[in-house]
């Protein structure tokens, strides 16, 4: 697509410009699914940012946007006899298979269960660049898949090409996202954090982690105890989550109600909200373990 009129196969600044897709390597390809998750993703990030701006006109007609790109991708580029999304859509009007998959997951442009499970099953079953590797610690410690999230986190900075600035944003972000569960809400004023430690004999802590205009500290001791630390100036909720069905969780000595939730992979959580206070430490576990 929109190659000049100098065209040279040989420069890549020409066989690379206008492409539909961060894949540059597929001749003929005129729109990669990645470039549809990604609009799907920019239509509703917008249409939350309309609603906090109290534009409900316009968060409403982004939000339309954003489900008529993700219609698309359901209906036109699920294949259902191989229970794969195909990927790249060519200049001879037929779909081929290549990267692309990992962006639909990453964007949360599926909410299909079943299709999401599949597709973690077709990126498992492939070799990967570095680029694609450095996203999948975040994203499969989101989806569920400790196991296989933790393994490219470990692995990804003995690779080749390690030095690529992905792998570095990627091992912090699945490290901080991934293991500790940390995950900040600006406009909820919020801080959400879940141990996925693979042993309660461990115990991890990241100390003045950059947020809200200042610096929170999470430790946990194994799976069961977490402690939070507030250095910001704001008054914060925290989400107190973890891993297992658990109908109350003892913050502060104090037992607090539980909510449930599941990930894809089919993990349980549960999950306290609690007030936390600027400049504030709180401690939160499972109330079987307090003599542990």
């Amino acid at each position: 697509m929109n190659q000049p009129e100098n065209f040279d196969l040989n420069n890549n600044f020409h066989t690379c410009r206008g492409l539909a897709s961060y894949v540059e390597n597929f001749r003929g390809l005129t729109m990669g699914v990645d470039l549809i998750a990604t609009l799907y993703a920019g239509f509703d990030a917008s249409s939350k940012m309309a609603s906090l701006l109290g534009n409900k006109g316009e968060a409403e007609k982004h939000k339309r946007m954003a489900l008529e790109y993700r219609d698309i991708l359901e209906r036109e580029w699920w294949c259902e006899d191989s229970a794969y999304y195909q990927t790249f859509w060519t200049e001879d009007r037929t779909f081929h298979r290549g990267e692309g998959v990992p962006f639909i997951l990453w964007f949360g442009a599926t909410e299909n269960k079943d299709r999401i499970q599949a597709s973690v099953k077709d990126i498992l079953s492939k070799e990967w660049n570095v680029e694609n590797l450095s996203a999948f610690p975040a994203l499969l410690y989101r989806l569920g898949y400790f196991k296989e999230a933790y393994n490219y986190l470990t692995e990804l900075p003995q690779m080749n090409r390690s030095e690529y600035p992905e792998v570095s944003y990627g091992v912090i972000e699945g490290t901080v996202c991934g293991v500790m569960g940390v995950i900040p809400s600006a406009s909820e004023k919020q801080i959400s954090t879940c141990s996925r430690l693979v042993s309660d004999s461990l115990t991890t802590e990241i100390k003045n982690l950059p947020v809200f205009g200042g610096y929170v500290t999470v430790k946990h001791t194994g799976c069961s105890v977490s402690e939070i630390e507030n250095n910001t100036s704001l008054d914060l909720v925290w989400k107190a989550a973890f891993m297992g069905k658990y109908p109350q969780i003892e913050i502060n000595g104090k037992l607090c109600q539980a909510a449930f939730s599941q990930d894809i992979y089919g993990n349980v959580y549960s999950v306290a909200e609690v007030k936390l206070p600027s400049g504030k430490k709180m401690h939160a576990q499972v109330p079987d373990t307090k003599d542990r």
